[in-house]
């Protein structure tokens, strides 16, 4: 561990862990696919009047489009909290509400039901943190106006590498200050005098 941390810099050693970790998710979602569709292939043939089964390949792969950069939004929120806690039942604590805005969209179903363009739906799909299952869900329900679907994406990859460059520089501040809990002034403080080194240099 001293090796790594000394080796790599706070951002690589958390982007690479966040790779890790989508790479292990994603293998276990094509895993699931690939039984899925192998026991369909199979069973299929043995039922009489089967309905014919078309993949919405269009609609999965925006899916995954947008899984990507959410996850690791998810990934450097939660590694950010892992950082500045000293114990794991603080960052249960914190974790459980900062996960909540993710699944706003499902909360709010009946409001994209009855206007998938209104004002909400907009809101809720520029917003990165609700904008993958607010995608995913409207265009299930109707037509996403392509700039819509540039525009959250683009933020949406934004933030995820904005968490992820936070997570390292928090994970670096905790390993400093090993034991302590850290708080926010603290964070903001500490990265507030990095970036006047940066400046300065």
């Amino acid at each position: 561990m001293e090796i790594m941390a000394t080796s790599v810099t706070p951002t690589q050693m958390i982007g690479g862990k966040t790779a890790g970790l989508m790479a292990v998710t994603l293998t276990q979602l094509g895993l699931w696919i690939l039984t899925i569709g192998v026991g369909l292939a199979i069973a299929l043939p043995f039922i009489e009047d089967a309905p014919v089964i078309r993949m919405p390949w269009g609609l999965l792969g925006m899916v995954l489009v947008y899984f990507l950069p959410a996850y690791g939004l998810l990934a450097g929120m939660m590694i950010a909290v892992g950082g500045a806690v000293d114990e794991a039942r603080h960052g249960q604590a914190v974790s459980g509400p900062l996960t909540l805005p993710f699944v706003l969209p499902i909360m709010l179903m009946p409001v994209m039901l009855s206007n998938p363009g209104g004002a909400v739906a907009v809101a809720l799909t520029l917003f990165p943190i609700t904008s993958f299952l607010t995608v995913t869900l409207r265009m299930g329900l109707a037509q996403v106006p392509f700039w819509q679907m540039v525009a959250s994406w683009a933020l949406l990859a934004a933030s995820a590498a904005l968490a992820i460059w936070l997570a390292g520089r928090i994970f670096r501040l905790g390993m400093l200050r090993y034991g302590q809990r850290l708080e926010l002034r603290q964070i903001l403080a500490a990265l507030r005098d990095e970036r006047s080194a940066a400046v300065e240099a």
